[in-house]
């Protein structure tokens, strides 16, 4: 089950990371529990229906990899959203180290 493997902690770290690379700071505690509850969860933000990526993830609907790239592409939308800022392109500020810190904090290890 994916919650047993799921380190919250991890994860906002790994968002602060995002942020970092992205030049852009880091939402707000509040912020981050919303970005958390309509990627990992159900939850609306705004008109957006939540993604439910755990579930999804859960059901083999999604691979490893998709999960990760699911909560790593809605954390950048969401940290340029909260700072009023564009998004800069994903090729940017990506690096091994940042897709391999979603992956541990997401599913406990690093995929092969």
């Amino acid at each position: 089950m994916i919650f047993k493997m799921m380190n919250i902690s991890e994860l906002k770290v790994s968002v602060e990371m995002m942020a970092k690379a992205m030049c852009q700071p880091m939402p707000s505690e509040p912020q981050v529990e919303l970005l958390f509850d309509h990627v990992l969860y159900d939850d609306r933000f705004g008109d957006v229906d939540g993604k439910n990526g755990c579930k999804h993830f859960e059901l083999g609907l999604i691979t490893k990899s998709e999960f990760r790239d699911l909560v790593m592409a809605h954390s950048a939308s969401k940290i340029s959203f909260f700072s009023g800022r564009p998004e800069p392109s994903f090729n940017s500020y990506e690096s091994i180290e940042l897709n391999q810190s979603f992956e541990k904090a997401l599913l406990g290890k690093i995929i092969e």
